[in-house]
């Protein structure tokens, strides 16, 4: 199974002028989050006290405790970039067979109310994103950048667009950014 080694991805960034010296030169630390539960609280305190000493970069994987686990409100995290959609595998048994499950029930029971296979798989991505988004605005006075950098969030302008004004690349984003998502190029 193919799993991008945050650890490898540091240490080759760590090498001469490449992205992670400056990322380190400018926030002052840069972090991976730990694969060990035992490590987990030690990171984490490592990381509030790197923030309160003047910032810290903090690379996270989704469905992770970092991603999904851990209130980074206020000062704590004031931007959160989520790279690609994690579709969970396709391929797994259990993912099939949820797919295969709904498909049936919609099919020969009726049950429109249930999502199709195809859409409850995509909604499983979406909530990890959800809640890697939700790790830097915690409440309503709370603030902070959200950054997502895949093109299956982009808007072409030739989409569908819903009652709501919601095009079809960001119905599946949490409601509370639908209508602030704008597009950027390079």
């Amino acid at each position: 199974q193919w799993e991008w080694n945050l650890g490898g991805a540091k240490s080759s960034w760590a090498e001469g002028g490449s992205v992670g010296s400056r990322l380190e030169q400018i926030k002052g630390k840069v972090m991976v989050e730990p694969r060990e539960q035992q490590q987990f609280e030690e990171a984490k305190a490592e990381y509030v006290d790197a923030v309160k000493r003047g910032g810290c970069v903090l690379f996270a994987v989704y469905r992770g405790k970092m991603s999904e686990g851990v209130s980074f409100n206020d000062d704590n995290a004031r931007c959160v970039i989520c790279v690609g959609v994690p579709l969970p595998n396709s391929f797994s048994r259990s993912i099939k067979s949820k797919r295969c499950y709904n498909n049936e029930q919609r099919q020969y029971r009726g049950r429109m109310t249930l999502l199709t296979g195809a859409d409850w798989y995509t909604q499983q991505a979406y909530r990890a994103i959800a809640q890697a988004l939700g790790r830097c605005i915690r409440h309503g006075s709370d603030y902070g950048a959200v950054i997502l950098m895949d093109l299956r969030h982009c808007d072409s302008g030739d989409q569908e667009v819903s009652r709501e004004g919601v095009s079809r690349c960001h119905k599946s984003l949490p409601k509370w950014m639908r209508g602030a998502v704008r597009n950027l190029s390079a």
